[in-house]
């Protein structure tokens, strides 16, 4: 008997549970906590200086995503859930978004160059070297130019003048 209640704690032990259903509204709070990260990186980097006037209202800006992300939260709660079945989800979806945020923050400083794009190779010319054909832009056609300037045209254009 000691045996077989043994075998069933153990197996009760090895059970791993679910994870909690996603926020109702998920993907919003997920775009608003995407547009939060380069605000709350700016505000990080100010570091005690006073700010000028784009930058104070761009971090106005922050404190209404976090009313809106609070807003969201409260409103993908389901009608009959308990306070501690909401707390899990709730906490299980900042998880996640911190997650994917120290994800991204160890992403950015393999790529210090600033941008994906790779640089242009650096070709070197010599004084008496030619560029490249490759290089080199087309030349432009030039029209032939009947002297007389605009007045000229404008009289050589008016069918009156006959």
């Amino acid at each position: 008997m000691k045996e077989k209640a043994e075998a069933r704690k153990k197996l009760l032990e090895d059970i791993v549970p679910k994870a909690p259903h996603r926020l109702r509204n998920e993907p919003e709070i997920t775009k608003l906590r995407a547009e939060l990260r380069p605000l709350q990186k700016m505000e990080d980097d100010t570091k005690g200086r006073l700010l000028s006037v784009k930058e104070t209202a761009t971090l106005a800006r922050k404190d209404e995503i976090l009313e809106e992300i609070e807003a969201l939260e409260g409103a993908s709660r389901g009608w009959f859930e308990d306070d501690e079945a909401f707390a899990v989800r709730l906490e299980a979806s900042r998880a996640t978004a911190r997650a994917k945020d120290k994800q991204k923050a160890t992403k950015k400083p393999a790529g210090a160059s600033g941008s994906s794009r790779p640089k242009p190779a650096t070709t070197w010319v010599t004084p008496g070297s030619k560029k490249p054909a490759w290089n080199q832009k087309k030349a432009a056609k030039k029209k032939p130019v009947g002297g007389g300037g605009v007045f000229a045209a404008m009289m050589a254009l008016d069918s009156d003048s006959d």
